[in-house]
């Protein structure tokens, strides 16, 4: 029953078909045209979208690449920023022994500046006691000159003194020496000659 219904459905689609197949004939070479003009703008379409197509292809190995450049560049970014951060640390350090050593420069010129303060002082100290010194050599001189010219007198004396003692014994003995101390500056006087 269901076939048959369809059957019958089928057969006036037909008639009515057929019935409009002149009408058709009329509207068909109308609708060519315009099929064809539809045809031909989805032609045209389709050459577009297949350029925009490769114009998008092309984007996108452009957007492709430009991801792989960030990815290096990050990369670059990354490494460079290591980079830093070890000549930072290294600048860190740097930076700490050159503040060491100006503090052993500065310790070293506050020890000269010392140094120097001592010299003077002892410079200075130096100065009054060689002009002490050479006041107390010049006066031992003139004590040691004194004391020399004292003795030289005085041995003149005791010499004198001892030779005067024994000229008075020899002479309270009873013995006349006088020829023989001539006689003996007579010899000295001819030696000398």
């Amino acid at each position: 029953m269901v076939l048959r219904r369809e059957h019958v459905d089928l057969v006036e689609k037909v008639k009515v078909f057929e019935v409009r197949n002149e009408d058709l004939v009329a509207v068909a070479n109308n609708n060519t045209s315009q099929v064809q003009q539809k045809i031909d703008q989805i032609d045209e379409l389709r050459k577009e979208m297949d350029e925009i197509q490769v114009m998008a292809d092309g984007w996108k190995s452009k957007m492709d690449m430009l991801a792989s450049e960030k990815e290096i560049a990050q990369a670059k970014l990354s490494s460079m920023e290591v980079q830093l951060w070890v000549a930072k640390e290294k600048d860190d350090t740097r930076a700490q022994k050159n503040e060491d050593l100006r503090t052993q420069l500065g310790l070293a010129i506050a020890g000269r500046d010392a140094l120097g303060k001592e010299l003077e002082i002892t410079t200075s100290g130096l100065d009054i006691t060689s002009v002490d010194a050479d006041e107390i050599v010049a006066q031992y001189k003139a004590e040691v000159e004194a004391v020399e010219a004292h003795l030289k007198t005085t041995a003149e004396y005791v010499r004198h003194l001892s030779r005067r003692e024994t000229l008075e014994e020899i002479h309270a003995r009873g013995f006349d020496l006088s020829t023989e101390i001539e006689e003996a500056k007579d010899l000295r006087l001819r030696q000398r000659i």
